[in-house]
């Protein structure tokens, strides 16, 4: 057996390789199945989508979403305490806020498609209820799942669990629900393509928009506009996943909802075998890759009022596709929706911002009397906040596809509905007004959602101001600014805000804004890029109450979620003060080892963070280089991580080393340091993770060089695939899960903010694509192996497939795991396993 010189950090007992075993399929499969029973604890994923209410006996109710104790659906659980008299480090005891044996439809499997579709672009790892709306006021909880749409609250007659009742959506799985602020009665949502009132304080669901002409069967290219939904790169690549708002507060009977109309006209068609059907069905998808034309995005307002229902006849219940209603006589269904009108603005976003590709973020300040938008250009280095007075919607819209009588009415009383539109709404403002502007010619902007709109300060006669909370990288770093703006004249005052977060110099979220504004809890890292922290500080000294969640670090064996509250002027925050919300069985009784965190320098003097997870045998063992290294992505952080660690445990428990590496280009370390990929995909990452994956080996001692493995999925797969080929001197074996082969068959939006457009980068895409490096794949059995889901609609399996084309040409060997009726995530657990199984299998044979 070689004997190998040990790095710096070696043991004596560290020098020698530790030796390799093969196993057989059914061995391997077998462990997958054990090694998941003994790591379920693992998978328990942290608290989640945290809501606070006070009660009116002075406790302060938490809500959140996660799996029950020995449970795998995610489901609506909850938590009373007592603020000040809450026990030091106590344990909260929490509990389900639906009665467990409602049927809600989980197990049934009847998930439509376009909850799929969803849950992919929000990355939602697992069954149940994967979001919840509270309505603080009076407790009123909404919550989608199933495809169906389930609304629950207390009363003088029920408390917790609550049995939810199922709201009437008119068929169509509900879209991303919410309530109206000022009346939580009335739902709306979006559904096949449109934007819909759910019945409940309505005697039925009530069509609101138009847009989609609901032709059967469906077909893509014969309705190309939708309402209320965004388009995929909007939700894939900016993280916007509603098209719809509704009007905060109104001095009038009018409901107004502002909505995003889509119009996919120009954007190419692609096929894909289905994902719910293996008979050879296909379903159809609209992509705009790298280069062609994007969808167009319109903004527009629809108003109603609500007025006593007429007596309901048997023919009622076949109108807008409702024929599953049933008449009722309940007191709380006895509203119907009245004279309907749809406006746009009255000069188009395109015209006042001629420059404007997405329309990247939209809400309406607490005032209730402006909508704001933000615009990004198509490069992605300019972007602007505009202020929209609700007067510009003035100009009238129409659905020619609408119902005759809905039309009509809406043409009869359009004047003077507009006419009292305005009166109701003169601001003092009546143009559209700019707050802040903002470009990176020589990186790109990114979107965030840290905005908060603060009360308006006392402004002198004749004068108008706004003020908010605006987070900016224009310093390099993601900072927060207090801002200033006066609309009447424009003038604009701009504060940094160094007191909110000390010396933290990036800035990740904010996760709260006190009730008054006088206290505000954000997430950063402080000197390095791994340490996540917390950070309060007030704005104004006086603040009633506020919340903390922190979780351990990574080199904890066990996870504690915590929770703390002050009250009272002026109070010191210090954090001493917690309350334990989750406490997690610890790792050490599985045997566990914690993950171990690293800081080196790279070669050109920046400082880089590493994490391993030992396999803890001795000598040198092989190692997998688990990549991801793309942008908008940090997997180094000092955190618990719960699921989304499994398989790192489940490879060092079977013997592997396993090291993740943040190379430049990734998340939260500034501008400077994500703009080094900036038209250079796929190389200085690289270079990074192959420098830190070496000081590491000789650092430690335990990491064999000669049996290293790269495995990756999406961004990492190509990463993967460019390792192998450009590098094979270092990596032996090669894992590439769903990988992106060609950036021209990729989305606009992401590939473009990187890249930039095919036509002006040529070169840049060619030495980024991985098909250019076929011809450099090993020519050596068992070193390549490439797993892809034939229904993936993100990475498409042509990605896959043109690959394939070359290396068949080119008689390169090479094994292929083909999951059909998978997306880009693997979300059925037989092919989870099939694909762990299929993973521990190849490097067992091949490293």
């Amino acid at each position: 057996m070689e004997v190998r010189e040990a790095g710096d950090g070696a043991a004596a007992g560290e020098m020698v390789r530790a030796p390799s075993k093969k196993y057989s399929w059914a061995e391997v499969r077998q462990a997958v199945h054990d090694l998941r029973k003994e790591l379920f604890s693992l998978s328990m994923m942290a608290p989640m989508a945290i809501s606070f209410r006070k009660l009116s006996n002075g406790k302060m109710r938490i809500y959140f979403l996660r799996p029950p104790q020995n449970g795998w659906e995610i489901t609506l659980l909850y938590t009373d305490v007592t603020p000040t008299q809450q026990p030091n480090n106590a344990r909260l005891d929490w509990k389900p806020l639906i009665e467990s044996n409602v049927a809600l439809g989980v197990t049934s499997g009847k998930w439509s498609r376009e909850e799929q579709l969803l849950w992919e672009r929000q990355r939602v790892a697992a069954w149940g209820i994967a979001s919840y709306e509270l309505h603080p006021r009076t407790g009123r909880v909404l919550f989608p799942c199933a495809s169906s749409l389930f609304v629950a609250e207390e009363g003088p007659n029920q408390s917790p669990p609550l049995v939810p009742r199922s709201l009437n959506t008119g068929g169509g799985a509900a879209l991303t629900p919410a309530m109206c602020p000022r009346a939580p009665a009335l739902v709306a949502h979006a559904a096949r393509g449109d934007i819909w009132l759910a019945a409940g304080a309505l005697r039925r669901p009530t069509r609101l928009t138009y847009a989609c002409k609901g032709h059967e069967p469906d077909r893509l290219s014969d309705d190309p506009r939708q309402a209320g939904v965004p388009c995929y790169v909007t939700q894939e690549e900016f993280s916007r996943y509603t098209g719809f708002w509704w009007q905060p507060k109104s001095d009038d009977d009018v409901y107004r909802i502002v909505y995003e109309e889509v119009d996919e006209s120009d954007v190419k068609i692609f096929s894909f075998p289905s994902s719910q059907s293996t008979s050879g069905e296909v379903e159809e998808f609209r992509f705009p890759r790298a280069g062609t034309p994007n969808a167009k995005s319109t903004l527009k307002m629809v108003t109603f009022r609500l007025q006593k229902a007429s007596p309901t006849t048997v023919l009622d219940c076949y109108q807008e596709g409702t024929a599953d209603t049933h008449p009722t006589d309940s007191a709380d269904e006895s509203m119907e929706v009245t004279d309907i009108q749809w406006f746009e603005l009255r000069q188009p976003l395109k015209d006042t911002f001629p420059w404007f590709e997405y329309l990247a973020r939209v809400g309406w300040t607490p005032c209730g009397q402006y909508v704001w938008v933000q615009l990004l250009d198509r490069k992605q280095q300019r972007l602007e906040l505009a202020l929209l007075p609700v007067a510009e919607f003035s100009a009238r819209a129409d659905y020619e596809h609408a119902p005759h009588a809905v039309r009509h009415h809406a043409h009869a009383h359009a004047h003077a509905h507009a006419h009292a539109h305005a009166h109701t709404y003169a601001q003092p403002i009546q143009e559209i007004q700019v707050l802040v502007s903002e470009s990176a010619p020589e990186a790109w902007i990114n979107v965030h959602d840290i905005l908060y709109f603060l009360p308006s300060p006392p402004s002198p006669p004749g004068e108008h101001h706004v003020s908010f909370i605006w987070a900016s990288e224009e310093s390099g770093y993601l900072h927060l600014y207090l801002i200033t703006c006066a609309l009447l004249p424009a003038r604009r005052e701009r504060v940094r805000l160094w007191g909110l977060y000390g010396q933290l110099i990036c800035i990740s979220d904010v996760l709260l804004l006190g009730r008054t504004h006088g206290i505000t809890a954000l997430r950063g890292a402080r000197k390095g890029a791994c340490v996540g922290e917390m950070a309060r500080s007030m704005l104004r000294v006086r603040f009633i109450i506020s919340a903390k969640f922190t979780s351990e670090s990574s080199e904890s064996r066990s996870f504690n979620g915590s929770w703390d509250s002050r009250s009272g002027d002026g109070d010191d925050i210090d954090g001493s003060e917690t309350t334990l919300l989750v406490r997690e069985s610890s790792l050490s009784a599985l045997e566990v080892p914690p993950a171990q965190i690293y800081e080196t320098r790279l070669s050109c003097g920046l400082a880089a963070y590493c994490t391993l997870w030992r396999c803890g045998r001795p000598g040198r063992s092989a190692t997998v280089l688990h990549v991801y290294g793309g942008p908008e992505v940090q997997t180094v952080t000092n955190s618990y991580k719960g699921i989304r660690q499994l398989r790192m445990h489940m490879l060092a428990a079977r013997g592997f080393n396993v090291v993740a590496v943040d190379s430049r280009g990734s998340k939260h370390r500034g501008r400077a340091w994500e703009a080094a990929i900036k038209g250079k995909m796929g190389q200085v990452e690289l270079d990074d993770q192959v420098e830190v994956l070496q000081w590491l080996a000789k650092e430690t001692g335990c990491i064999d060089m000669e049996r290293v493995a790269i495995h990756g999925w999406s961004y990492g797969g190509y990463l993967s695939l460019l390792a192998l080929a450009t590098r094979p001197n270092i990596f032996k074996v090669c894992v590439a899960g769903a990988p992106v082969t060609c950036w021209r068959l990729y989305d606009t939006a992401y590939t473009e903010r990187y890249m930039g457009a095919p036509a002006r980068a040529p070169h840049a895409y060619a030495r980024a694509s991985v098909l250019a490096h076929a011809p450099f794949f090993p020519d050596q059995e068992g070193r390549l192996l490439i797993i892809h889901g034939l229904a993936d609609e993100n990475v498409h399996f042509c990605h896959t497939a043109a690959l394939l084309a070359e290396l068949v040409r080119l008689g390169k060997p090479h094994r292929v795991q083909v999951y059909p009726g998978e997306r880009h995530s693997l979300r059925a657990m037989h092919a989870a396993k099939h694909y762990e199984a299929t993973l521990l299998h190849f490097l067992h044979e091949n490293l």
